[in-house]
């Protein structure tokens, strides 16, 4: 097999497709498309983001729907005092959003805020150490979590678990050569498939048979010694 052909590990790897995007907070790090219901962050906003464990929370919130601190905290197996502190930073930054509907007087729910966001532009990002700090811990564990439900994933295929779920996903691998007006356009095409299959599925939780899946859409130059030297 050539380094540019496409890669779909069938028999032995087949996965899920993976995007942090959920009709509930659709979360997308570092893309150069954003939708017109995608918040940019602002650096404020990006710092009260940059704790793991907020990160943490927020995919969690995004991925499984609404939760409360104590339950938040058996997820994570943190606190739930941790929890519930680190959920009010979030809301204080416009991440997530009180479910009043759904509490009760004694524990609170919580729930993303629709829409999602984008990570700020490139010149915000390297405008101070601290900054470009914020901006890489946010993507890395974003990056991570991702990662972690893929191997977890990818650990079920091999099980008897794996069954017919296993058989609908895929994992896919594809290597180019591209300019970077091409690759701005890669980008921006694969941005709106992603919304497009969003908007089409968006009310999913209301049909019988659905479970939460995750597709990540990733198009980026390798830094590969002979082009980086």
């Amino acid at each position: 097999m050539t380094p540019d052909e496409t890669t779909s590990p069938r028999d032995d790897l087949e996965g899920n497709t993976a995007a942090e995007a959920s009709a509930d907070g659709a979360v997308e790090a570092g893309s150069p498309a954003v939708t017109a219901d995608q918040r940019i962050l602002d650096i404020d906003a990006l710092r009260g983001l940059a704790h793991p464990l907020r990160i943490q929370l927020l995919e969690i919130l995004g991925s499984l729907g609404p939760h409360t601190a104590s339950g938040l905290a058996a997820l994570t197996g943190e606190s739930s005092g941790a929890t519930s502190y680190h959920l009010r930073q979030l809301e204080r930054h416009g991440f997530i959003q009180e479910l009043p509907d759904k509490g009760t007087a004694r524990e609170r729910w919580w729930g993303s805020r629709p829409g999602g966001f984008a990570m700020p532009a490139a010149s915000l990002a390297e405008s101070s150490p601290a900054n470009r700090e914020a901006v890489s811990l946010v993507s890395r564990e974003f990056v991570q979590a991702q990662h972690r439900h893929l191997l977890a994933h990818l650990d079920r295929s091999t099980s008897d678990a794996a069954g017919s779920w296993f058989e609908a996903s895929t994992v896919t691998t594809v290597n180019l050569r591209v300019t970077e007006d091409d690759l701005v356009e890669i980008s921006a095409e694969l941005n709106d498939a992603a919304q497009r299959i969003v908007d089409r599925y968006r009310d999913g939780k209301d049909r019988p048979g659905t479970r939460h899946i995750q597709m990540n859409l990733n198009a980026f130059p390798l830094s590969l010694p002979e082009e980086t030297s």
